[in-house]
């Protein structure tokens, strides 16, 4: 790992008290204890802690999502081996072939660039790879970068990507947003 990337020790105990706490705090609510979670060293900033939990919730929508997509397919046109090899595939090789999975004409392919609806999922990638792949600094500037308000729009542009994909998919009518949902999603916009 290339030293000037590579985080600092307060940078990599900050995330660590951080997503810990959301595991401790889970746990001890289940558990019926206080959930308090005061770690030895510093953690984000509230603000970065929702943040940091929205991002990682929307990123495992997205992962979930994907796969689901994916595992339809089997026993109607892949067998169970080629899901199960699929989905340890990341989300965003996953989303790119759905069309294909979907056997749709060869034109249509997923756009993940910029003015695409699909571009998020290419955008939450990336942070998903500075949290797994320890890129703690980029995460971090990432995280400072970003308003609050910013982020809550992630989850309607995933949501508008999600209804596009549906789109190409030609999945039929049953599949479509159930009105609660969308009008859920609708009060983010």
């Amino acid at each position: 790992m290339n030293k000037e990337k590579r985080s600092t020790h307060r940078e990599r105990v900050k995330i660590w008290n951080t997503v810990f706490g959301y595991a401790y705090s889970e746990a001890a609510e289940i558990k019926g204890i206080p959930t308090d979670w005061n770690p030895k060293g510093d953690k984000l900033s509230d603000e970065d802690i929702h943040k940091l939990r929205l991002l990682i919730f929307l990123i495992l929508a997205i992962e979930t999502r994907a796969s689901h997509l994916v595992l339809e397919r089997v026993d109607d046109n892949i067998t169970s081996a080629q899901g199960e090899s699929l989905i340890h595939l990341n989300f965003k090789q996953q989303w790119g072939l759905l069309p294909l999975l979907y056997q749709r004409p060869k034109g249509i392919k997923v756009d993940f660039t910029k003015g695409s609806p699909h571009k998020i999922i290419n955008d939450l990638k990336d942070i998903r790879d500075m949290l797994f792949h320890a890129d703690l600094p980029g995460l971090l500037s990432y995280l400072n970068s970003k308003k609050p308000e910013d982020l809550v729009q992630y989850v309607v542009q995933f949501w508008d990507a999600m209804e596009d994909m549906n789109v190409l998919l030609g999945r039929d009518r049953r599949n479509t947003s159930k009105p609660e949902i969308l009008a859920m999603v609708n009060k983010l916009r």
